[in-house]
Parts: C-alpha cells; sequence; structure tokens
C-alpha cells in the first residue's frame, strides 16, 4: 500500500525529470503596436469631401513570426481630427517578412464602430499594409458602413515591436539584442 508520503515524493522525482527531460521552449506569438499618423476623405452627399488628418494605432497578437505567413487579430484606433474616433476588430493575415520586420505586407478585414458624426454607423474596414525595414509601414484603408458611410485613407508611421523585438532583417546595420533565438539565423 502506498501512502500518501510515497506518492508526493513519486509525484516530485517524475516532475523533476520531467523538467530536466524538456527541450527548449520556442512557442511564440507574433505582436503588432503601430502608430501614425495620415489623412483620411469622407465623400458624402452634403457638401464637399472632407480630408481630416488622422491618427492611426493598432494593437494586435498572431501565430509565431517564424513561419511563412502570420494570422492574428488587432484591435484598431482611428481618430480623425474635428471629427471622432472609429473603433475596429479585425483579422490580419501577414507575410512572414513583415511580421519580421522586413519588406512585406498584411492584408486586413474586419469591423468598426462609429459613435460619432451623421453617420453614427457600424461597418467593413478593410486595409492593406506594405512594410519596410525598421518597423515602418504604410497603410491604405477603406470602411464602408450604414447610413451611406464611407472612409477612404493612408496613415504612415513605425510599428514598434516590428522594430524592435521581432525585428529580424537588417542585423548587419543594426543587431537586434531582443531577437529570439529561433528568429536568429546566426545563432
Amino acid at each position: 500500500m502506498v501512502t500518501d508520503r510515497v506518492l508526493k515524493r513519486l509525484c516530485a522525482l517524475g516532475g523533476a525529470a520531467a523538467a530536466l527531460l524538456a527541450g527548449d521552449a520556442t512557442a511564440d506569438v507574433s505582436s503588432w503596436f503601430f502608430a501614425g499618423g495620415g489623412i483620411s476623405a469622407f465623400p458624402h452627399d452634403r457638401g464637399p469631401t472632407e480630408r481630416p488628418g488622422t491618427l492611426h494605432l493598432e494593437l494586435g497578437v498572431g501565430s509565431p513570426p517564424h513561419t511563412a505567413v502570420v494570422i492574428g487579430g488587432v484591435v484598431k484606433s482611428m481618430t480623425f481630427f474635428s471629427q471622432g474616433t472609429d473603433l475596429a476588430f479585425v483579422a490580419r493575415g501577414a507575410s512572414g517578412g513583415f511580421v519580421r520586420g522586413g519588406f512585406g505586407f498584411a492584408l486586413d478585414a474586419g469591423a468598426y464602430r462609429r459613435w460619432w458624426g451623421p453617420e453614427n454607423s457600424t461597418g467593413f474596414l478593410g486595409s492593406v499594409i506594405l512594410g519596410a525595414p525598421f518597423g515602418l509601414q504604410l497603410a491604405l484603408l477603406t470602411e464602408q458602413g450604414r447610413n451611406n458611410a464611407q472612409t477612404y485613407g493612408a496613415t504612415f508611421g513605425i510599428d514598434f515591436l516590428r522594430l524592435t523585438v521581432y525585428r529580424a532583417e537588417m542585423q548587419n546595420v543594426w543587431p537586434n539584442p531582443f531577437l529570439p533565438a529561433h528568429l536568429d539565423a546566426s545563432r
């Protein structure tokens, strides 16, 4: 008959053996934190097209960054100066080069919500994002929503996580001390 004391010791030995035999953990997620600015256009029937300045913020996570295609989700905030702020949740598909801070692209598609203006709408948000080294990116976007709400815009800025944590590109120009081992080809 096994006593509680013996059972506890067996569990501790099993846990220690599992810890000693475990390989390197390579689980990782991609992350995005973008800030940029640009201009947008609101074409409508009640007058000339408005073109407010835009503050574009993004925060999101995705599948591991070492793969060729990364899938994830992003929360976006689009502030149109002198108008209001739209919030969106989108699915993102991105190339590996984009995620690792080099040249690449990403496609976003999802829903947005606008609580301001006469449109006060909900609808579709889609964007194409072109990435360059050091986390630079250009985003072209559209919103198509209820009450005839339409928005077209372009923003340019920096994704701070593509610049720092995930940047595997341009190591000979500016080495990345935060680069995970499974992304670094020189290790």
